[in-house]
């Protein structure tokens, strides 16, 4: 990776044979962000996904897929569960969620698979636990998480697990109903 950091950013080829710019550095990242030339839309005819899969996952619309004043406008949102003083107090369970998921990790059998065994697993248990899905239910998300961004698995049959996930969700009992997960806060964390 210590190429990417001297020649980025580099421009290579999607599955699809299209073109995209890999960024690494943070202040060219900074930027592109702030461009509004840029986009964060998936539905834009030009959006660089990874691998099929993931271009087919995509059902819906959600604020990270959106621009402007109308991702500003669904952010807002979703702020209060996520201020400074909140993270603050939810940052240990979150330090417990990741140290869980590093000790499988020492004790798996090498080589080990990074975003399989590191960066799907932590997120999914995080927001798992933030949206008050039943623990029993963790290992339906992280598994359906993982067949959706592996550039092997079929379009069609990301599209239909994309489709679970989002019915799983649906069919969850009302929040007030639910019980509480160490994250959950069910006064301040946004349903929709």
């Amino acid at each position: 990776m210590r190429w990417l950091d001297r020649e980025a950013p580099v421009q290579v080829t999607l599955w699809n044979g299209r073109t995209a710019w890999v960024v690494s550095h943070l202040a060219d990242q900074r930027a592109l962000l702030a461009d509004p030339r840029i986009s964060a839309d998936d539905h834009h005819p030009n959006y660089p996904f990874v691998n099929a899969a993931l271009q087919a996952a995509r059902s819906s619309r959600t604020f990270l897929g959106m621009d402007g004043n109308e991702h500003i406008e669904h952010r807002r949102h979703f702020l209060p569960a996520f201020s400074a003083r909140r993270m603050r107090r939810i940052a240990p369970r979150i330090e417990a969620i990741t140290g869980a998921v590093l000790d499988a990790m020492e004790h798996a059998e090498a080589p080990c698979d990074l975003v399989g065994a590191f960066a799907l697993p932590v997120p999914a248990r995080t927001i798992c636990e933030l949206l008050g899905v039943p623990y029993a239910d963790f290992g339906f998300f992280e598994a359906v998480c993982s067949r959706i961004t592996d550039a092997n698995t079929d379009p069609e049959a990301a599209r239909t697990e994309s489709l679970a996930i989002i019915g799983r969700l649906a069919d969850l009992p009302p929040r007030a109903t639910r019980p509480a997960h160490p994250l959950s806060h069910r006064d301040s964390t946004p349903t929709s």
